[in-house]
């Protein structure tokens, strides 16, 4: 059986596996179009079982809807259609609705539209409704008097009464009435008895027998929010825009951050080895979980631990990993027991702050940055299998990987970037502009092309590339011209070029332009080369003259090798 690295889109969309999504996130973000198409198919299928993952995919998914292909556009709606589009890229779908070409593409926007306008009006009715009834409990609450079982006390002053008596006393109302008491004259605004619930009696709130399961959560989810915010701190609260932008490297991070993401990098390894010293069952475990984990530059390899401890590399991996998985099973025992008293839950709160874990539309990207900025290079991997372990409880192999896919992915954009950083001032570097320079519209170079007569000799060679920039075969004389050709092409601040576009008179002679192209700001550029490319160094200066003259009476650029 195939490997899903292996499988083609729809291959992985068959599979039905959750862990096949990042492999078709590759494809929806590197893939050609017809790949694009069938991932977007893919995305759609998997939808039905696994939306939460699927999730992740849907920046990609937007992205696409730019793409040329109106299929493209198509299948990508149609994955979005059974997805969770964030209220700000609804005007990319208002858009298409509005002004795509294909009419098959603009109803499926409008379905998208459509649903979502749902949605929003059925959350806004039930927000007037609970405003309403918030209302009228409150009317109640300062009414109604307490029989029986209440002894006469009214509601307000039970909830005021949270001494120890106040405490005993809802104990003994406690199984009988106490989700009649939340539902009914609880408010948005918390009153006391809510309050009483969230930070006073949890363990006896856990074992009341007539509780509502649905009332427990939401109780106990409240009192973790109100713990988590202990850790509030300002990579979590990062606007999730600018985390978008950050990853992508639309944007260069700044020392300051980088110095922040370094400094919580560093607090996350001591909460994790101040957990570890008191959950292992042997301090060895703990001391080489240190030296795996450690924080500074140097990186630790197993088979380092190995020596230094006089055993098989193969326990050093098992006990550490047994350590961790301990301390992941603790952590969300803890959590399911309402054990918010516990410090080993100081770390998970410390990751669910610090990624918003609450809020997942952006926790890889968060996560990405955390791992890249915080800790060093060489311990990215073990970071996010730390990560995941503590915030789901278990090794969740496919979250791991898939951050993983998106770790390498940001280093390839900041790489990209570098190396377009340093095509770019290459070439600024070299040319040379006249006082007026003469900024260029589309219609005045796309139409531009190689002679003819030199096409078919440079054709007759047999010397070609495929251009993606230009969307043709370009031809070329030699190695010499190729090279600042393929350069053109790999820099995008280019967008247009070709060789020997012109043919210019000399005093006795007619010569050829050798390079022309244009930058993204509009100003052309006419490059010359050397004429003899096993002599570089030799020049023909009476072309060069000529093409001076030329730049500056266009108002073009002069870039001479």
């Amino acid at each position: 059986m195939k490997s899903l690295i292996d499988m083609t889109p729809y291959e992985l969309g068959e599979t039905e596996a959750a862990e096949a999504i990042p492999y078709l996130i590759q494809y929806l973000n590197k893939g050609n179009g017809n790949e694009k198409r069938l991932a977007a198919s893919a995305i759609r299928k998997l939808s039905e079982k696994h939306k939460e993952q699927c999730n992740e995919a849907v920046p990609y998914l937007l992205k696409n809807l730019q793409h040329m292909g109106p299929q493209v556009t198509q299948y990508s709606l149609k994955a979005l259609l059974k997805l969770d589009i964030p209220e700000q890229s609804m005007n990319i779908i208002e858009r298409i609705k509005n002004n795509d070409i294909k009419e098959y593409n603009r109803a499926i926007a409008k379905e998208i539209l459509s649903n979502y306008n749902k949605e929003e009006n059925c959350v806004n009715q039930q927000v007037n409704a609970d405003e309403s009834r918030s209302n009228e409990n409150m009317e109640i609450l300062n009414t109604i008097k307490i029989k029986d079982i209440y002894k006469e006390k009214r509601y307000a002053a039970l909830l005021e009464k949270c001494d120890e008596m106040g405490i005993a006393y809802m104990k003994d109302l406690g199984k009988v009435n106490i989700n009649k008491i939340y539902n009914d004259f609880s408010t948005k605004k918390s009153i006391m008895l809510k309050y009483y619930m969230l930070v006073n009696n949890l363990q006896y709130l856990k074992y009341c027998k007539d509780i509502d399961d649905n009332l427990l959560n939401n109780i106990l989810q409240e009192r973790r929010e109100q713990l988590s915010k202990n850790f509030k701190n300002p990579l979590g609260d990062m606007d999730s825009d600018y985390v978008m932008k950050l990853f992508r490297g639309e944007i260069l991070i700044s020392n300051s951050l980088c110095k922040i993401y370094k400094e919580y990098g560093e607090k996350f390894i001591i909460l994790l080895n101040e957990i570890a010293e008191k959950e292992a069952l042997e301090k060895q475990w703990a001391a080489m979980l240190k030296m795996r984990y450690s924080i500074n530059e140097k990186f630790y390899t197993l088979a380092f631990i190995s020596g230094e401890y006089n055993i098989p590399r193969e326990q050093v991996e098992l006990s550490i990993n047994k350590l961790l998985s301990r301390i992941g099973r603790k952590i969300h025992s803890s959590l399911k027991r309402a054990d918010y008293n516990n410090d080993i839950l100081n770390i998970y709160f410390y990751l669910y702050e610090t990624l918003s874990f609450y809020d997942k539309k952006d926790f890889i990207e968060r996560t990405v940055l955390f791992v890249k900025y915080g800790f060093p290079d060489t311990h990215a991997k073990l970071i996010i299998h730390v990560i995941v372990l503590i915030l789901y409880g278990r090794n969740v192999e496919w979250k791991a990987e898939s951050i993983y896919a998106s770790y390498n992915k940001h280093i390839n954009s900041l790489q990209s970037i570098a190396e377009q950083k340093e095509l770019y001032n290459k070439i600024n570097s070299s040319i040379v502009w006249p006082l007026k320079v003469k900024n260029l519209h589309s219609t005045d170079y796309t139409n531009i092309n190689t002679l003819s007569f030199v096409e078919e000799a440079l054709r007759s060679k047999g010397f070609s590339y495929y251009s993606h920039k230009l969307n043709k075969e370009v031809f070329y004389k030699g190695l010499l011209q190729k090279d600042y050709l393929l350069l053109l092409e790999k820099c995008d601040e280019v967008i247009f070029y070709v060789n020997y576009p012109f043919k210019v008179k000399m005093k006795e002679s007619i010569m050829l332009v050798d390079i022309f192209f244009v930058l993204n700001n509009g100003k052309g550029v006419i490059m010359v080369l050397p004429p003899d490319e096993l002599n570089i160094k030799r020049r023909d200066d009476e072309k060069i003259h000529v093409i001076k003259q030329l730049c500056k009476e266009k108002g073009l650029g002069l870039w001479i090798v």
